[in-house]
């Protein structure tokens, strides 16, 4: 088979396994709170609320450009598992258009328990998110790693344990059987 031939091949089987992993994903743009766009995570800092303590932190979300996560400014409740929730739900609600970036939570996705114990995060999704996660594949990783990365913005949380159903121990490639601790090989360049 002649080499031209070899890779047209190669890239159609490529793009095919690409478009059935990102199938059950929620690529879309869905709205959220206003962000100021991609750029390095801020510092967390208090910001003035009428009954809590309220802080920004990174959210990551997709960059469809670098395949890569890209950090947006999301302000959440100062406390560890308060905020977590809120974390979670930003994660959720996607980013805003104007911020250029994609949604990286599978379609349905909902937290069912956030506990905070010591300095990890122990996070239980509901059914839909477990069913829709992608197998395989680079985007599940950044879907993993945007949970990762954002929770572990919040001071208190320097490890997040997600728990699959009957005690499962891989989420799509990844080993889930321990707490995973940020990666920021994931988060795009500036």
């Amino acid at each position: 088979m002649p080499r031209f031939v070899r890779l047209a091949v190669c890239a159609l089987a490529t793009a095919a396994l690409l478009c059935v992993a990102l199938s059950g994903c929620s690529w879309r743009k869905k709205p959220v709170q206003p962000g100021p766009g991609p750029g390095p995570g801020p510092t967390p800092r208090p910001v003035a609320s009428d009954s809590e303590e309220r802080i920004t932190i990174a959210a990551y979300f997709a960059d469809s450009a670098t395949a890569a996560l890209a950090p947006v400014e999301r302000t959440v409740r100062s406390d560890p598992e308060a905020g977590a929730r809120d974390a979670l739900q930003a994660l959720i609600e996607g980013p805003m258009p104007d911020e250029g970036l994609s949604g990286v939570m599978p379609d349905g996705a909902a937290p069912e328990e956030v506990a905070v114990s010591g300095d990890v995060a122990r996070v239980r999704m509901n059914a839909a998110f477990y069913d829709n996660f992608p197998r395989g594949g680079a985007f599940g990783n950044l879907c993993v790693y945007a949970i990762v990365n954002t929770l572990t913005n919040i001071p208190g949380i320097d490890e997040v344990a997600i728990e699959a159903p009957g005690g499962g121990r891989l989420l799509g490639e990844l080993d889930i059987s321990r707490p995973l601790k940020r990666n920021d090989d994931l988060v795009a360049a500036k």
